[in-house]
């Protein structure tokens, strides 16, 4: 369902380009297998019991025959990508990761990306359904840590509902110091397979912030602006109490109509520049093996190191994909 031409579209809008600053090793790899089947109509094959068929062969009844199939196998990393900055809606992720609308198979093959999103979308039916058949599931340590037991990849919107706050347009603002515990995920999945078995990926989408006017309230979680309104302060309190009891919050919006460009909730046509940084590769340290505790200083060695990335991604691309007014990046908190 990814593959609709209908997600063509979605991406073009904006439009949303997703680009690669370093190439990554496809996780799985398509490799030829010999089977041994029973020579009969797969049909019948299915229905028989294999003690039956195992039977008949014996007795000569039936042969085999030698088939050639492909099978995937893991030859290389699984990643975590982690999408910078949240946006209002993420729109970048749906075009970039969760559809094919901005061709990531094609950059990255061999990869099988998972996007991960909040737990409370699953409850709605239908819509459920939809979001399961793009490949979305809940951001869960539970369901990430499977995904990745199987070989395969993840996308995380790191800063989550707290960044949306921040989604005004032309600032770089993003949620990242305190959280680490997909750095913790990496470190509890390294040594699977092998000890270069998995990756942590800086993702920067340049323009996410700039879809929708946003009413701000110049506020984070740990300040407080005793000069913003009554009207300010109230809504900060209500955001804040809506992300605290149900995971989410929302953002107040003005944008653009289907056929007017001063009013509606239609995200306007600005570009958004999607960019992958550079692998960096999660092993344990220490002498620590796979399914050892993680320790602190193993979580915040890798997380300054991913920190340091994408700071270095943004610096390197800033100049070619910012717009006139957009503000450098800006770790809040």
């Amino acid at each position: 369902m990814s593959n609709w031409g209908l997600y063509k579209h979605f991406a073009n809008y904006y439009p949303v380009r997703l680009h690669r600053s370093k190439e990554l090793s496809p996780t799985k790899t398509p490799i030829k297998v010999e089977l041994e089947e029973f020579d009969i109509p797969p049909l019948f094959a299915s229905v028989t019991p294999n003690f039956l068929l195992s039977s008949l062969f014996r007795w000569k009844v039936i042969q085999k025959r030698k088939k050639t199939v492909e099978r995937e196998t893991i030859t290389g990393p699984r990643y975590i990508f982690g999408y910078h900055p949240h946006g209002v809606i993420a729109m970048g992720v749906f075009a970039g990761f969760a559809t094919e609308g901005a061709g990531f198979s094609k950059l990255f093959p061999g990869i099988r990306c998972f996007v991960t999103t909040l737990v409370n979308q699953f409850q709605l039916p239908f819509y459920r359904d939809y979001l399961m058949s793009l490949g979305c599931t809940a951001v869960t340590k539970k369901n990430i840590s499977s995904l990745l037991d199987k070989g395969h990849s993840v996308v995380i919107v790191v800063g989550g509902a707290s960044e949306s706050l921040l989604a005004k347009p032309h600032l770089n603002s993003i949620v990242l110091k305190r959280r680490k515990g997909f750095v913790k995920l990496a470190l509890q999945a390294s040594g699977r397979f092998n000890n270069d078995d998995i990756c942590l990926v800086p993702v920067y989408a340049f323009g996410e912030n700039n879809i929708y006017d946003v009413y701000y309230t110049n506020e984070t979680e740990n300040s407080n602006n005793k000069n913003d309104g009554y009207i300010r302060q109230l809504l900060k309190w209500f955001q804040l109490r809506l992300k605290k009891n149900f995971g989410f919050t929302l953002p107040i919006i003005v944008s653009r109509g289907l056929l007017n460009y001063d009013f509606g909730l239609l995200p306007h046509r600005r570009p958004i520049h999607i960019v992958t940084g550079a692998p960096i590769t999660v092993r344990r340290l220490h002498g620590r093996k796979y399914g050892d505790v993680v320790s602190p200083e193993e979580i915040d060695y890798y997380h300054s190191l991913y920190v340091q990335a994408l700071q270095e991604l943004f610096a390197t691309y800033k100049d070619k994909y910012l717009l006139e007014h957009d503000r450098d990046l800006n770790i809040v908190e």
